[in-house]
């Protein structure tokens, strides 16, 4: 499930709306532990029929050899790893000198459950969940480096408390849980009974989706869901509302504040009614319907064996494209719609793919996150079809807040294409998309998105207007950016 997908599954929320979303970071320590456990092992055959004798009266290394037609050193090997774990001992009757092996209270009851119980130092990995401040198993999660993070631009949420967890974070009883469900040995279990010392430590992280949520009624305040593996994690949100973290990340002020960018957008909305909002939510809920059935079919397709089931899904799966090209198609002929904020990836990739003559876009950043290969492969088709696009980007003098390979790629399509106009403005916080005769006001920045190197959650929402008028207005208006010859153009990269 991708991350829009899972935005829009979960959209709703009594009270509140969708603001900001974005893929998150939370933080996990890797540990190495080198423990002392109790490990149930299997009994072996010479050792259950040494046991057997002795219970029977037999006392001496001898006899018991003689006994069961086995060599002196075995079984004197198997006396002495039984003394070990205390299912034998050795000793001499009171008044003799003479030396005899009896069976302990333990090693009847080894004998009776095939099993043996011994002690041994071993070492363990586990993981501390930075926002939970408990241990946890993410084994089969692909956590990831800061660096790659910060390489990503994905959000990092802060432990609570913040620091390396030591051994008195790690409750010997959290511990056993997690070895005694996730662990077992290749000869039986292990029951651990004291941790000794954490050999090491790695910081790493677990990719997350963050949704947050805004109500406009202000004393409810904002709520921010985590959503690890497409599932909604309260322990984390509960676990992140109760250390603050809306506080010491500035949601509140962030949210409640109306940055430049936003004016524009808030002005456009004006042009939206009752009936246009209700409209496109449903037709968005259309969407989303038939997606997931679609999704269901596909997969009932690939996995079913029975004829008659397989059927039954195919027409399933026929409607539904139906219905999905119904609600789009219906959706697209809108002349006003507002746009959530995780309803603009969406809008990017449609006008990458159904664009015809012109497509024009400004936002201060670019990202890899955005910006990545399967863009510059849709961004080439686009420009090999003859349509006319401009990419112009840039805020402030520090160049390096964008991503250069994301910017060299860009600059090398545009050395390839006469059609493709790629300019550093320098100084813009529009974020605009012009597509034929359709015009997008939005303060979501199309091309950085999801690895936005400065990103903090806000309000994002943009209006799409579909209005040749409109749209030519706003295109004219932003080409003195396209303009070399222009004196507000610092120069093409």
């Amino acid at each position: 499930m991708t991350t829009e997908e899972i935005v829009r599954k979960y959209r709703r929320r009594a009270g509140y709306r969708v603001a900001d979303y974005g893929e998150i970071g939370i933080p996990v320590w890797v540990l190495s532990l080198q423990t002392i456990t109790m490990v149930h092992k299997k009994l072996s055959a010479i050792d259950e029929f040494v046991l057997k004798c002795l219970e029977a009266g037999l006392a001496r290394e001898a006899e018991i050899g003689e006994f069961l037609g086995l060599g002196e050193l075995v079984v004197r090997n198997s006396l002495a790893s039984l003394v070990l774990s205390d299912d034998v001992t050795v000793g001499s009757a009171p008044g003799t000198r003479v030396q005899s092996v009896r069976i302990t209270a333990k090693g009847k009851k080894t004998l009776a459950s095939a099993e043996t119980v011994v002690p041994e130092e071993s070492t363990f990995t586990v993981y501390f969940d930075g926002l939970l401040r408990k241990v946890a198993w993410y084994a089969s999660f692909d956590l990831v480096k800061r660096r790659d993070l910060q390489e990503e631009g994905t959000v990092e949420i802060p432990a609570s408390p913040g620091g390396r967890p030591k051994i008195a974070d790690l409750p010997v009883e959290e511990v056993r849980r997690v070895i005694a469900t996730k662990l077992r040995t290749k000869d039986g279990k292990r029951e651990l009974l004291a941790i000794k010392s954490v050999r090491t430590i790695e910081n790493r992280f677990l990719p997350a989706v963050a949704v947050v949520y805004k109500s406009d009624d202000t004393a409810l305040g904002t709520q921010i869901a985590f959503f690890v593996d497409g599932k909604l994690s309260e322990a984390h949100e509960s676990a992140f509302a109760l250390s603050g973290g809306s506080e010491r990340m500035r949601l509140e002020e962030t949210l409640a504040s109306t940055p430049k960018d936003l004016e524009e957008v808030l002005a456009a909305k004006k042009l939206l009614t009752a009936e246009s909002e209700q409209e496109a939510e449903a037709l968005i809920e259309q969407t989303a319907v038939a997606n997931q059935i679609i999704e269901q079919s596909q997969r009932t397709l690939e996995l079913s064996e029975q004829e008659p089931e397989r059927v039954e899904a195919r027409t399933r799966l026929d409607d539904a494209k139906s219905e999905l090209e119904k609600a789009k198609t219906a959706l697209a002929q809108l002349p006003v719609r507002f746009l959530y904020v995780y309803d603009h990836p969406t809008v990017l990739e449609d006008a990458l793919s159904d664009t015809t003559k012109r497509l024009l876009l400004v936002s201060p950043w670019i990202q890899r996150a955005v910006v990545n290969d399967k863009f510059i492969d849709r961004l080439k088709k686009l420009l090999s079809r003859a349509v006319e696009v401009y990419i112009g980007y840039g805020l402030g003098e520090d160049v390096e807040k964008n991503n250069l390979r994301a910017v060299s790629q860009l600059k090398k399509v545009s050395e390839q294409y006469g059609n493709f106009h790629f300019v550093w403005i320098g100084d813009t916080h529009a974020k605009v998309l012009v597509q034929d005769d359709v015009v997008v006001i939005t303060s979501f920045n199309w091309l950085s998105f999801k690895g936005d190197p400065a990103r903090t959650f806000r309000d994002e929402q943009g209006v799409l207007i579909r209005n040749k008028q409109l749209a030519d207005e706003k295109f004219e208006a932003l080409m003195k950016w396209f303009d070399p010859s222009s004196p507000l153009v610092p120069g093409r990269i």
